[in-house]
């Protein structure tokens, strides 16, 4: 738990690494999704008409994915026609293991439970910028979506 006078703040899945230069789309849950994402979900591209971008939650881990949702202090899940915020390529988040991963390692999406594993046969959302020892460890992932 956090004290009241602590300096240095606690990791969250799906918060976005302000050390680097982020790169943020804004856009909306597709009207008739059925999913809630959540910070670190990853998100595909939807073809709505409109201008307003529109993403819905990766259903296969060879899915083209254009980022991750980013944590929000406010809201913590999201659901259709809410309003998120994508980091891609380029963002570093700090994303949830499944599994051990080594420091440098590609990931893909792991769809249950918003987490990342090394890169198998899925699409590669990043590197892993630190090391996980075991299934829950929070790390930094460097996103490297198309």
């Amino acid at each position: 738990m956090a004290e009241l006078n602590q300096f240095e703040q606690s990791q969250v899945k799906g918060l976005l690494d302000l050390g680097f230069n982020a790169n943020i789309l804004n856009a909306q849950v597709k009207s008739s999704s059925v999913n809630t994402l959540v910070g670190g979900s990853a998100v595909v591209l939807q073809d709505e008409a409109g201008k307003i971008m529109t993403v819905d939650k990766a259903g296969a881990t060879t899915d083209d994915i254009i980022g991750v949702v980013l944590y929000e202090v406010k809201k913590s899940s999201f659901v259709a026609n809410d309003f998120v915020r994508v980091a891609f390529a380029n963002s570093v988040v700090v994303m949830e293991a499944s599994a051990a991963i080594a420091k440098g390692a590609d990931v893909e999406v792991v769809l249950s439970g918003d987490k990342i594993a090394t890169k198998t046969t899925g699409t590669t959302i990043g590197r892993a910028l630190d090391k996980a020892s075991a299934d829950g460890d929070l790390i930094r992932v460097l996103i490297k979506t198309n």
